[in-house]
């Protein structure tokens, strides 16, 4: 692994988190008007020896830290021992949407961060929840192992409303107009079972239920999706067909353009954490079993990419990078992020293959 670079100009430390806390993967983010750091932390129950999740907010102002179940009472009880989200901040910084699992029931809660108001949107099986807007879509799971049509939230309303759409949304532009969906893209709304789904289309679809452009083929797997700020690029991790991943490596990050048929593959087992309209990628390796990842800027094309630091986590907000280090306490810091090639030479930073 290459070595880290010297500190950025600009660099500062936004917040410490609690002795013993530690960032879990890919669950690190960072609401949009910068204050809140939202993770996940998973630790082996000592009881069950089992894992456990707790979902975290951190107040980037304050240096406050929060648990979920601070919101949710209930699931301190010892007969009650959730696995937590990390919390999912709106894109208007306004909420954030979680789930508390007891399998096989899971709970989801919006959180109103102006006065923690808490309302609990939904309770049953297999419930994935996504910013899309200022409203939430819903993907499930009915009792009968049926995907359910997707359900919308919206913060304002007094009820949910269907799309008339059974898939999964993984992803969303920041104002809630396009979709990434896993659905049968020839007949959207057709009832379709959980299994069959899997060997299913990823598509970009309209936030009316319209499909747009089927991504990728059948059979392949995604995750992470990001938008670029004027919806010209979609960045996430790619596993399955086609199996163009570097040695030794399950996945790889697909670039596509949602207005041509340009595309390219950033051969690396990374997730993405932000696309410009220019075509700039940052992504993070996830250390799972512990450590530092490597945190690249790639330019358009993704056949090189420049080490910006090493972290747990991290996430992009405007212009900077914000990430989590540190061993025996976790520090979050954030530094400028380089736009253009030119200053990433000028920085001085380090070349990782």
């Amino acid at each position: 692994m290459a070595a880290s670079p010297e500190p950025a100009a600009g660099e500062r430390t936004e917040a410490k988190l609690p002795k013993g806390v530690s960032v879990f993967g890919h669950s690190f983010s960072v609401s949009a008007d910068g204050r809140y750091a939202c993770f996940m932390e998973m630790k082996l129950d000592p009881a069950t020896r089992s894992p456990a999740t707790i979902g975290w907010m951190v107040d980037l102002t304050t240096g406050d830290t929060m648990h979920m179940d601070d919101f949710v009472p209930s699931g301190r009880s010892p007969n009650k021992k959730p696995l937590w989200s990390a919390p999912m901040p709106s894109p208007d910084s306004q909420y954030v949407v979680f789930t508390a699992a007891v399998p096989p029931t899971i709970s989801v809660y919006l959180l109103r961060l102006e006065d923690h108001k808490l309302t609990k949107l939904a309770m049953g099986q297999m419930l994935v929840p996504s910013w899309a807007g200022k409203k939430i879509f819903l993907s499930s799971i009915d009792a009968s192992g049926m995907v359910a049509p997707i359900r919308i939230y919206d913060p304002q309303a007094k009820e949910p409303k269907n799309l008339e759409v059974r898939g999964f949304v993984g992803g969303a532009d920041r104002e809630g107009k396009l979709l990434i969906c896993i659905c049968d893209a020839s007949e959207p709304a057709k009832p379709i079972s959980m299994k069959e789904l899997q060997s299913k289309n990823i598509v970009l679809m309209s936030a009316e239920g319209k499909v747009l452009k089927k991504l990728m083929p059948d059979k392949t797997m995604g995750k992470q999706y990001i938008f670029s700020p004027k919806n010209k690029y979609v960045a996430f991790m790619a596993q399955g067909t086609p199996a163009r991943s570097a040695p030794g490596k399950s996945s790889y990050v697909k670039v596509m353009s949602l207005e041509t048929e340009e595309q390219w593959i950033i051969n690396e087992g990374a997730i993405p954490i932000s696309v410009t309209d220019d075509g700039l990628v940052v992504t993070i390796n996830i250390i799972y079993g512990g450590g530092e990842g490597p945190v690249k800027i790639w330019p358009k094309g993704g056949k090189s990419g420049k080490l910006l630091t090493l972290a747990h986590g991290a996430w992009i907000v405007g212009n900077r990078v914000y990430y989590v280090t540190g061993t025996d306490q976790q520090i979050i810091k954030s530094m400028p992020l380089p736009q253009t090639e030119s200053k990433i030479q000028r920085r001085g930073l380090s070349k990782s293959g």
